[in-house]
């Protein structure tokens, strides 16, 4: 476990071992945890050039927070790992998270993810998005300001906003309100769950 605030360590592109040079291509955790997030990650590309990871969800129940942030950026033994996506289920029947604030470097909210967090109020999403997994917010009785606020959204998945509050609202960008509200139907979005400009 590591402090996200430490500072980044410069990777050399080439070691010498026994006086032979070798070119460095590639970092080797596969999976970590960030204390100070109280996140697990999981790494998706480890060449040195191209670090992301995707998050896994909160690590220790016990220091959940209501307000929860996905970051841009995490840190592993000080080197810095950009976060692409949200893994599917990483807040399933959450009970303690009441809002969500996720990156804008987050291109994918996996399946399941918020599936049953029954408290869950507010998801505030940055402009990076592309994709909603299937049932993403399903049931999530109590959401009822689901913030998206960029223009890339190209696909959601079946059954997204089944259950989700009746009184929800989706606020979109003003040029996305016709093509989010056809991209979102169907999707379980009962017709009282408006979609509106931000």
């Amino acid at each position: 476990m590591e402090d996200e605030n430490a500072a980044a360590v410069t990777i050399p592109k080439v070691v010498y071992i026994c006086g032979v040079p070798y070119n460095v291509t590639t970092v080797s955790p596969k999976l970590f945890e960030n204390a100070t997030e109280n996140a697990g990650y999981k790494v998706t590309d480890n060449r040195i050039d191209s670090l992301t990871v995707e998050y896994t969800g909160q690590v220790n129940a016990k220091k959940t927070k209501k307000m929860v942030s996905v970051p841009e950026y995490s840190n592993y033994r000080g080197i810095r790992f950009r976060v692409t996506s949200i893994a599917a289920k990483s807040f399933r029947k959450n009970t303690k998270v009441t809002k969500v604030k996720i990156a804008s470097s987050i291109t994918r909210i996996g399946a399941n993810c918020f599936e049953g967090s029954t408290k869950l109020q507010q998801v505030t999403v940055g402009k990076g998005l592309t994709e909603i997994g299937k049932n993403a917010f399903k049931n999530c009785k109590n959401l009822t300001l689901i913030q998206l606020k960029g223009a890339k959204l190209k696909k959601v998945g079946k059954g997204a906003l089944k259950g989700v509050n009746a009184k929800c609202k989706i606020e979109v960008p003003k040029a996305k309100v016709k093509a989010y509200t056809k991209l979102f139907k169907g999707k379980g979005r009962k017709k009282s769950v408006k979609i509106e400009k931000a």
